[in-house]
């Protein structure tokens, strides 16, 4: 499984939310399929926090 992240990064760009939030659902639905038993996203959280103060 590959996931290409320059597609997720227009759509950042472009505020397109909810398409994000399908094709990374869709990835980690794929992965999980694929036996992986953990998928994590705490590094964009904790970027984020670092970013914006919270």
């Amino acid at each position: 499984m590959s996931l290409d992240f320059a597609e997720i990064e227009a759509l950042h760009h472009q505020g397109d939310w909810q398409k994000t939030a399908s094709i990374l659902s869709d990835s980690a639905k794929s992965l999980e399929a694929a036996g992986a038993v953990f998928f994590s996203n705490l590094h964009q959280h904790y970027a984020q926090d670092g970013i914006t103060g919270v």
